[in-house]
């Protein structure tokens, strides 16, 4: 289960670093973007949930002058840099942004009216979302009928290789309680199925395997610190000697198993989807 808290902790305090170690991230919210752009025309009011530091939001902004463009995100933190990144953005380039709004609120308590949004995006948010079909309850609540809702999130297969090193690692300290529970990244076929299930029609879903190297385990584990990107399983009961001992056959197994001439590989999967409110 996902601990709300932890993921509010982990993205404030990454708000200052997440852009310089978000290289899938910004590729991905480029990718969302421009399919967004080529599949609608000039919507009146969007909402962009889970902005980070609103990569999304900003190049909507560009694409969709006259559009209110409404942003936010759980973690203050995030929103709060944001907000000022959405300042230099209008001062660097002689512009007003007076179509754009950003605050600090949860995905599954959305602060808007209903019947609002003629769309709403998301990009890599989701898999922090403890509650998915209450979130995803609240994207058809503030879209008018016939609204779109287009996202991306991590599925499943997403650090497949840290998954089995660390699980490996744990069984060979041989605790009893088994596993400690990691972080659950879901499968695209039961978001297909919610969707449907919640009143979303005319769905588009795909899923993209990205494979990303980095120069050794360490590495990994510091830019996925550095964006904020952290186990938020509620359960995190060890501490201290045990859990270094731990980590460090982890980071044994990982590169003995998975190392190559270019690095460490860590496989994200990725879900493209968009529906429309039926």
């Amino acid at each position: 289960m996902i601990d709300k808290s932890k993921v509010k902790r982990s993205f404030s305090r990454a708000a200052t670093t997440y852009d310089r170690y978000d290289t899938l991230q910004r590729d991905v919210a480029e990718s969302l973007s421009s399919l967004v752009s080529q599949n609608i025309d000039i919507p009146a009011r969007i909402l962009d949930i889970g902005t980070g530091t609103g990569n999304v939001a900003l190049a909507l902004v560009e694409r969709y002058i006259s559009t209110d463009i409404y942003a936010c995100d759980i973690a203050h933190g995030m929103s709060v840099y944001a907000s000022r990144k959405f300042e230099r953005f209008a001062t660097k380039g002689s512009k007003e942004l007076p179509n754009l709004y950003i605050l600090t609120a949860d995905a599954e308590f959305l602060p808007y009216p209903s019947d609002y949004f003629d769309l709403v995006v998301s990009s890599l948010t989701y898999q922090w979302v403890p509650d998915l079909r209450s979130a995803f309850f609240e994207v058809r609540r503030v879209l008018k009928r016939g609204g779109w809702f287009f996202f991306t999130m991590l599925g499943q297969g997403t650090l497949k290789e840290l998954r089995d090193s660390y699980l490996s690692s744990w069984e060979e300290a041989g605790d009893d309680n088994g596993a400690k529970p990691l972080h659950e990244f879901v499968n695209i076929d039961d978001i297909e199925e919610m969707l449907k299930g919640i009143g979303f029609g005319d769905m588009v879903v795909s899923s993209k395997s990205e494979k990303r190297f980095y120069q050794d385990v360490v590495t990994l584990l510091r830019i996925l610190k550095s964006i904020g990107a952290q186990n938020a399983s509620v359960d995190d009961r060890e501490r201290g000697i045990k859990k270094r001992m731990i980590m460090d056959q982890m980071i044994k197994i990982y590169e003995g198993r998975y190392k190559t001439e270019n690095g460490i590989p860590a496989t994200y999967e990725v879900f493209f989807v968009n529906g429309k409110k039926v």
